[in-house]
């Protein structure tokens, strides 16, 4: 399943922990690196029936291990030619890296002799204090050179398991009965440890070094309690035959060559190490040697140049092997639990995961007060099945039943369709097809997996108590219970609800700027209200705004920032070079819509300042659209800077090793930025609300809202982590205000009119 990164000591919603930024490249190491390359997939060879036999004391009933589909043809587990091209790509790949570093090994080896026959050279003719000092210096930029080809083999990959707790056998022999007679039925190696992670996930890995791609590594198993909190038995064995499903049958290295060639590159590339901290006290040394440090460190930034390059090359051609390895172990899970369980459990780890992050965002309010729940889990089923009726899905056997027409509903449109070549996964509706293919039914088993666990209720609760470990609650609080968490839920719901009466008209979205002097000018005569509201009118709203969407996506075709060969418009496959000319298109479209956009809250202005003045309230309606528009306004000028801020926190996050002069001109720009906001900052305190809004003063400067009082600093005096993080959680923190004034703006508008 996709991996995710969970935060073991959630924080006040809105706050930055620099912690996110320390443990960054551990993630993203994890996420676009361990991910795929623990998947070491095996081919398949057709199953033949199997006999189970287990210790009658770990009651492995039917329930506890739902049947398997029976089957006679077993060919559709055998690779697909697509698989079988994309493997032979990744080969081809990694055969070219390692053309290309033995390349770069042949030439540091041509290096390290020019350097020592030179030195030699110059040694014979004369031995004073300058040939002495050159020879120390060749000989030691070949030397390191020649090292810094070689320091991956020494290094050791250990994974992460802090955010997660070990189980034992004796503990949970219901659990590892379940395990071992899956692996056993799949024909696939049994995890050499087990652990518990709180979130909506499954995964396996392994600690690794450069030694792996030819020593045998056992893998261990990830299992998120929130995955078992949001499936059925037959589900859950779906979920983990497709973990396993990556590494059934007949071994194929692919995958662990690609994943030791990422470590190679990314080590050579990114890592700052001993070898870094060496070359850096020599070029920064006043003496005379620093010169050939400095020419060891632009050889080495020449090789990470190349380095780079071929890890797009390699990284690109694994991602679309990665894809079909996804849909072989999709039909691997269909083989032991049948299609119905394998695509429902899809669905409700998708919809599972959206309820598992509103739980935490609604608990991280609570941890203002240092209030935590007794058990994480009970709210997180409450909040899932809340969301389900919500959504208008159907709750059966305590879990939402998604079908098809709802994954329809929520699916947005759009008018371009490409194939993302840096996804891991294919699109849900890829995977579903490529599973209908298959067709195997079998009795389906409602039962909750959490039987598997002795004790699910204390399993639950020190979870929860290891998910919130740094949080103790002041003597005399109560932990947050259920019936809180949803009373905050359904607030929030009253809260963001605009009225029925307008059709979905303002769902969604702010309002379009239009000139309100000229429509109180327009004479025309006014439409009937269910005209204005249609569903046409809807319509063409949510169709502009999909194309606002879409001439992004086509921009970033044109640019190169979303790198694909093609693409499909409205249906119509089009090569890349004609990005331009759909652009354009587009625009016009756009254009033409937006003009229609404005007409049209234009006259619903009229409509509702007609009724309002038959009330007295004209003006009031006039200076509460004015705020409204005004923030909107404001809103779109801070938007930009968060967007930049995120750059350079990626900038951070990409490059662990920086020169002075890296250092100097990073903190210029995050600087620059700074003056930017604090020059917008200033022209927003002039800027006075015609309206209250949200709480605040009509008169009041908008400004004062924003920053609290207190603008944002950045110290460009220390390059470190804290010293930006701090600096960008006043980023986020005024474009977040910004973004929920201009809401409650908008809102007050629609209720107001809705009264009169």
């Amino acid at each position: 399943m996709k991996s995710g990164l969970f935060l073991k000591n959630p924080s006040i919603a809105g706050a930055f922990k620099i912690k996110m930024v320390q443990l960054f490249f551990h993630h993203y190491i994890k996420k676009n690196i361990d991910a795929h390359a623990t998947r070491n997939f095996y081919f398949l060879s057709p199953k033949k029936p199997s006999t189970f036999t287990f210790n009658l004391s770990t009651n492995m009933t039917h329930n506890s291990y739902p049947p398997s589909p029976s089957i006679q043809d077993f060919t559709f587990l055998n690779p697909s030619k697509s698989f079988l091209n994309q493997a032979a790509m990744v080969m081809a790949a990694i055969l070219l890296f390692a053309v290309v570093y033995l390349l770069l090994i042949a030439g540091g080896v041509l290096l390290v002799y020019l350097c020592g026959w030179f030195s030699i050279a110059m040694l014979s003719v004369s031995i004073n204090k300058i040939t002495i000092a050159l020879a120390i210096g060749l000989l030691g930029l070949s030397l390191m050179f020649f090292a810094f080809l070689f320091k991956f083999i020494f290094a050791f990959k250990k994974f992460d398991t802090s955010g997660s707790q070990e189980i034992k056998r004796d503990e949970h022999p219901r659990l590892f009965a379940f395990i071992d007679r899956l692996t056993d039925e799949l024909k696939a190696p049994k995890p050499k440890k087990i652990y518990l992670l709180p979130d909506v996930n499954a995964s396996v890995f392994y600690n690794s070094s450069f030694w792996s791609m030819f020593l045998p590594v056992r893998k261990n198993l990830n299992i998120g309690l929130g995955l078992v909190n949001c499936l059925n038995m037959s589900e859950f064995k779906a979920v983990l035959a497709h973990e396993f499903g990556h590494f059934s049958q007949r071994s194929m290295k692919l995958g662990s060559y690609v994943y030791t060639v990422n470590h190679v590159i990314f080590d050579l590339v990114n890592n700052y190490d001993k070898w870094d901290r060496t070359l850096e006290g020599w070029a920064n040394s006043d003496s005379f040697l620093s010169i050939f440090a400095r020419i060891t460190y632009w050889l080495a930034n020449q090789v990470r140049s190349l380095l780079r390059f071929m890890y797009g090359i390699i990284n690109k051609r694994n991602m679309a092997l990665s894809r079909e390895m996804e849909y072989n172990a999709d039909l691997v899970a269909v083989s032991a639990a049948g299609c119905e369980a394998m695509i429902s459990g899809l669905r409700r780890v998708d919809f599972g995961s959206g309820a598992y992050q509103t739980t935490v965002d609604y608990l991280n309010r609570a941890l203002g007060e240092n209030r935590i729940p007794d058990n994480f889990y009970t709210l997180h089923k409450s909040v899932l099945q809340r969301m389900a009726l919500e959504n208008d899905i159907p709750v059966v056997e305590e879990l939402p039943l998604i079908t098809g027409e709802h994954l329809s509903r929520v699916k947005p449109a759009s008018r371009v369709v490409f194939q993302n070549q840096w996804a891991s996964h294919p699109e849900q509706e890829d995977r579903e097809a490529n599973i209908r293919k298959v067709d195997l039914k079998t009795e389906i088993s409602h039962a909750s997996p959490w039987q598997l666990f002795e004790n699910p209720e204390k399993v639950q609760a020190e979870m929860t108590q290891f998910m919130y470990a740094n949080v103790t609650m002041p003597e005399g609080k109560q932990p947050l219970g259920k019936a809180e968490l949803l009373a905050m839920y359904e607030q929030d719901l009253e809260n963001n609800k605009l009225p029925e009466k307008y059709n979905g008209f303002y769902d969604g979205r702010l309002f379009m700027d239009f000139d309100i002097e000229n429509a109180l000018a327009e004479q025309q005569e006014l439409p009937a209200f269910e005209l204005i509201f249609s569903n046409q009118n809807k319509q063409n709203i949510a169709a502009y705004f999909s194309n606002i969407q879409d001439i992004h996506v086509m921009k970033a075709i044109k640019e190169g920032t979303i790198d694909v060969e093609s693409f499909d418009f409205d249906g119509v496959k089009y090569n890349k070079l004609y990005a331009g000319s759909v652009l354009d298109k587009l625009e016009k479209e756009i254009e033409a819509q937006r003009q229609w956009f404005k007409d049209v809250e234009a006259t619903v202005f009229r409509f509702h300042y007609r009724q309002a003045e038959k009330v007295g309230k004209g003006e009031e309606l006039r200076k509460k659209y004015e705020a409204a528009m005004l923030l909107a306004n404001e809103r779109e000028q801070y938007q930009p800077f968060a967007a930049e801020a995120n750059q350079y926190l990626q900038v951070l996050q990409r490059k662990p090793s920086w020169t002075n002069e890296e250092a100097v001109h990073f903190m210029s720009l995050v600087k620059t930025l700074c003056h930017k906001l604090d020059h917008t900052l200033n022209q927003s305190e002039k800027k006075a609300l015609p309206a209250p809004v949200g709480g605040i003063d009509a008169g009041a400067p908008i400004s004062q809202y924003l920053t609290e009082g207190k603008k944002p600093q950045f110290n460009d005096h220390s390059f470190d982590f804290e010293n930006f993080a701090s600096f960008y959680g006043q980023v986020q923190g005024i474009v977040g205000k910004a973004n929920q004034l201009t809401l409650d703006a908008y809102k007050e508008v629609v209720r107001f009119q809705a009264g009169l």
